[in-house]
C-alpha cells in the first residue's frame, strides 16, 4: 500500500469524530433515540404482552424454587 493511500485513508477516519456534536452529544434531553421509537400497541395487545410477561415471570420464580429444593441431577 502507498505511503499517500494510508495518510489518506487515515485522514478520513479522522474527520467522521470532528463532525460530530461535541458536548451536546452527552446530554440526554438532546440525543436522538437510536433506534426510532417504534409502533403504537392496541391497549388490548399490550395488556396481553404484559399479562404473559408477568406469567413468565411467575413461572420462572417457580422453577427457581423447585431447583433451589431439589437440584437437578447429572447425566
Amino acid at each position: 500500500m502507498s505511503r499517500h493511500m494510508l495518510v489518506a485513508l487515515t485522514l478520513a477516519a479522522c474527520i467522521g469524530g470532528v463532525r460530530a456534536d461535541g458536548p451536546k452529544d452527552n446530554m440526554p434531553d438532546n440525543v436522538r433515540r437510536i433506534p426510532p421509537l417504534g409502533i403504537t400497541l392496541p391497549a388490548e395487545l399490550q395488556q396481553e404482552l404484559t399479562e404473559g410477561v408477568e406469567t413468565l415471570g411467575k413461572e420462572i420464580d417457580a422453577l427457581r424454587t423447585a431447583l433451589t429444593i431439589q437440584p437437578l441431577r447429572a447425566c
